[in-house]
Parts: structure tokens; sequence; C-alpha cells
């Protein structure tokens, strides 16, 4: 977020039910919650916390804290958000750094929610309303895109991820979405192994280097 080429008014908020605060160095608006336990209902009241302070006629995008983005991002997303009222890219790519597996994601139909965005205050209320209704709300990208009744003409969906890698098996909390899972999971998922960060390098460039030292065979 900080290297975003992006130079337009930008609201970001963090939303924090950790064990242990947070620290924001860059200007966001902190929001503090208290922790929560069922990684499902961290999710849904993070997410609702999150939008219930945004300025709902406006552009959301959903910036997940563990994963790699391009730094136009943001402006590649306003771009698109300017003809739809939805937009991201599919075919998500994920990597597990813990074990050096790599997938590109076959989910043509919609994208992932850490690369969407939003605009206006119909799809702020649709997502709002899934938040609060729907018992499987790690599927809410799915739903969203697919199962929301929202009309194809306000969907702007990318064939390929470019601007994002989802990144996997990082320290703290395991994710509710794929990929966070043992060696023989991935594998079992179509995960590509990557033992020199050979794929990992040639999607993020030079970054790949930050992520080396999470490295950690299934043995350990």
């Amino acid at each position: 977020m900080a290297r975003q080429t992006y130079d337009g008014p930008v609201r970001w908020i963090v939303v924090d039910d950790g064990t242990e605060s947070v620290e924001c160095h860059h200007g966001q608006e902190h929001i503090r919650l208290p922790s929560i336990e069922s990684p499902r209902e961290s999710f849904r009241a993070n997410w609702r916390a999150g939008l219930g302070e945004v300025d709902p006629t406006g552009i959301t995008l959903f910036i997940e804290d563990d994963d790699w983005y391009s730094p136009e991002y943001i402006d590649r997303m306003v771009e698109l958000l300017a003809e739809a009222t939805i937009a991201g890219e599919s075919r998500a790519r994920f990597y597990n750094v813990r074990r050096r597996m790599w997938l590109v994601h076959p989910n043509r139909s919609h994208a992932s929610l850490c690369q969407t965005g939003i605009r206006g205050e119909e799809m702020h209320d649709r997502v709002l309303h899934i938040l609060k209704h729907d018992r499987r709300i790690e599927s809410l990208d799915g739903r969203l895109w697919k199962r929301a009744s929202v009309p194809e003409r306000a969907k702007l969906l990318r064939p390929a991820s470019t601007m994002l890698v989802g990144i996997k098996g990082m320290p703290g909390r395991s994710g509710l979405g794929v990929g966070h899972a043992s060696e023989t999971q991935l594998a079992s998922e179509g995960y590509a192994k990557d033992p020199s960060l050979d794929k990992l390098r040639e999607w993020v460039g030079d970054d790949a280097s930050n992520y080396a030292a999470f490295f950690s065979p299934e043995s350990t």
C-alpha cells in the first residue's frame, strides 16, 4: 500500500482483532476489535466493521494484508471501476511460502475477494447483506460475483491475474481460503513445487527475497 502509484485521495482503513494490536505507521485509520477465536466470525466482524466506515457511494477495494500487490494495483482498479460497479481479476495466482508451492486457480467466473473492488451504494449494501446473513462467509467472493444477482453489465472481470499474488503459509492465524495446508494436501489440489523460488520471482520480481525465510519443509 505504501508504494502504490495512485495519487488520488485514499482512506486506508485497517481492521484489527488480533491478540496483539497492530502498529500503524502510514496514517491508516485503525479500528481495533475484540479478538474472536472463530476464523469465520472474525472474518465476518472485521469486514462488517470496515465497510461500516467507508463512503458507500465511492470505490472500495478489499486489500488483504498477507498478499502481494503490484504498485499499480489501485491505479488499475480505479480505471476498471470507472466502467463497472464490481471489478477484478480471475485465475488467481496463489503461492504458499512455507512449502514453496504455487497454483493458478481456474476461477474464470469470479475474482478472489483480495482482488475485487466495488463501486456505489447498491454493491456496498449487497456485501453487507451477505456478511450479515451468509453462514459460509468464506465464500463471499463467489457469492458476490455469481449468486448475488449482480447484472452482468455491471461486472468487469479481467481474464487473468497480473496485479496480485495470494500469499499463503505466512505466520499467524491460518486463513479461511484455499492454500493453507500441508504439502501433500497442496499437491492434491494441483500446487506445483518451486524450491528455488523461480516461479515467485517470475511473479513478483525481487520481492521474492522477502518471503525466502518463511520456508519450512514438511518434516519440520
